[in-house]
């Protein structure tokens, strides 16, 4: 294993299916026991400690002022008000995969993703990846790096960029770490006190005091045994990381950490109650992780998750952004709806609004960029509908769960149910394409606008429709006659061909082209509508 060491520190998949529906149902009727269980170990848990940061204002600027392009050395996108900004100040709008490796090795060759999945993508219109990589891998042992693995990633990152596709990069974790039944943190940072852990995957590990207690322990700096806290080396771990990537073509981000969990609050928390303190810690956490990703990468935007309650409808709780280049990613899901059951859209429709439009506050409180980083991880191609057209009426970019491969800690019926690809080692094609879950989820999208969109969509019988005018969105004029725009059309939409009809521009593309490139006559209205053949 080819590995580095840190400088001293700074002041998964299986080839098994998920639970099936009856033990997803017993976690269910175990619910009430939980909670009070929980809540009576709560309060004999180790007091909480909050780690020493700047203090963070709680409320927003009176007027809120768009910030600055991002370029970067290959042209990184950068937070600019509200929307996500390319160095030239066209707005980008991402349309991406899920791609994790959930067991050891945990990189994506060993789950089967390779160029023919990379060529998938492109075909059918994405432009993004949210690729995770697992902080077991990345430090072994505590302040040992292994390089291999982060050359292997580097390896898929560079690929994805030389096919068009970005990179967010961001750690994965489900139920803390491998020892609680799950992927993330290294054995050596999962501190218990030997607490019983729950045994049933994502679900029970909501309610296991194990990681509970783990969780209080990375938060709190508990010491590993080489005496240095576990959370000061996660966050010099991202130093290394950042340091890895900060000239690496196609990484459009940087995100700390996967649905963290509040630990011993967990209930609170879902209930809407966090506790101040409990909120202030990964707030500091973040701002932690941003302070020392800038000192090696000054470019790349930072998403900044809030707690995995916040998936499930809570107020995110994420006070100011911690960085002036932030997007805030948001997890979409609900309990009812992601209880290994396929129910129709209609039902989950109101609750995955309300996740929306939820993290819309906060964005617009802030004014910053947002975007669906998960939604998926469900049995019903219907809801995939319902959460694809949420986006394009909040006009943000989203991230599918999952592309494909073994996924022990989902939530979905099976992990074939949730992918594209039911198996990444073999090619994506034919029957291994899950047909229904892609013409479902992909959609006609903006995927680069010289100027502000003011609105996209498609309706039931496949027409889409979006405007733009030419103003730039950080508000210092607008974009000459003649700048272009891109709306992606994926085939799959419209296998028998597509007829576009453009007013105040005019079509430079090929007809039928996947890209549909548009001048603007000027900096008013552009009216595009796409309708099958």
């Amino acid at each position: 294993m080819k590995t580095s060491t840190s400088a001293s520190p700074a002041a998964a998949r299986t080839d098994h299916p998920s639970p099936n529906h009856r033990r997803t149902r017993r976690h269910l009727r175990t619910f009430t026991a939980l909670t009070a269980g929980a809540l009576s170990l709560a309060s004999t848990s180790l007091p909480l400690t909050i780690p020493t940061a700047a203090a963070h204002a709680q409320t927003p600027p009176s007027a809120p002022a768009a910030g600055p392009v991002w370029p970067g050395p290959d042209g990184r996108p950068g937070a600019t008000g509200r929307w996500i900004t390319d160095p030239a100040g066209r707005t980008v709008i991402y349309h991406g995969e899920n791609i994790v490796a959930k067991k050891a090795p945990y990189t994506p060759e060993s789950i089967g993703f390779g160029d023919d999945d990379i060529s998938f993508l492109k075909a059918n219109g994405y432009n993004a990846v949210r690729l995770g990589i697992i902080w077991e891998a990345v430090e072994p042992q505590p302040g040992q790096y292994d390089e291999a693995y982060l050359d292997n990633i580097e390896n898929t990152v560079r690929k994805l960029a030389d096919a068009g596709l970005g990179t967010l990069l961001e750690v994965h974790q489900d139920a803390w770490s491998k020892r609680y039944g799950g992927e993330g943190a290294p054995d050596w940072a999962s501190l218990d006190q030997g607490l019983p852990a729950l045994p049933g995957g994502l679900i029970a590990a909501q309610f296991s005091p194990a990681v509970y207690q783990a969780v209080n322990n990375f938060f709190s700096n508990a010491p590993a045994a080489d005496g240095v806290g576990i959370r000061t080396r996660f966050v010099n771990m991202w130093g290394h990381v950042s340091q890895r990537f900060a000239s690496v073509p196609g990484v459009i981000g940087y995100s700390p950490i996967n649905e963290p969990t509040p630990g011993w609050p967990f209930l609170l928390c879902q209930a809407d109650l966090c506790p101040q303190p409990v909120v202030d810690r990964l707030i500091s956490l973040n701002a932690d992780v941003a302070k020392t990703v800038r000192q090696q990468d000054p470019r790349t935007t930072i998403w900044p998750m809030a707690y995995i309650t916040t998936a499930l409808g809570t107020h995110p709780q994420m006070g100011a952004p911690v960085d002036p280049n932030e997007v805030y990613p948001f997890n979409s899901y609900t309990i009812i709806c992601n209880i290994g059951i396929n129910l129709p859209g209609f039902v989950c429709d109101p609750h995955q609004r309300l996740n929306a439009a939820r993290s819309r506050e906060y964005a617009e409180q802030w004014n910053i960029p947002y975007a669906m980083t998960e939604f998926g991880a469900i049995g019903s191609p219907g809801v995939l509908t319902t959460q694809s057209r949420i986006a394009d009426d909040n006009r943000i970019g989203w991230f599918h769960w999952n592309y494909g491969g073994p996924d022990h800690t989902t939530s979905a019926p099976s992990p074939e149910n949730q992918a594209m690809v039911k198996n990444p080692q073999l090619p994506p094609t034919g029957d291994n394409v899950n047909t229904d879950n892609l013409t479902n989820t992909v959609r006609a999208y903006p995927k680069s606008v010289s100027g502000t969109p003011l609105s996209w969509g498609t309706d039931q019988n496949k027409v889409f429709t979006a405007r733009w005018n030419g103003q730039r969105v950080d508000g210092t004029g607008s974009f000459a006659p003649g700048a272009t725009s891109v709306i992606t059309v994926p085939p799959a939409l419209y296998p028998n061909g597509y007829t576009a009809t453009v007013t105040g521009g005019r079509v430079l593309s090929e007809p039928g082209a996947m890209d549909l490139v548009i001048a603007a006559d000027g900096p008013g209205d552009v009216n595009v509508s796409i309708a099958p053949r």
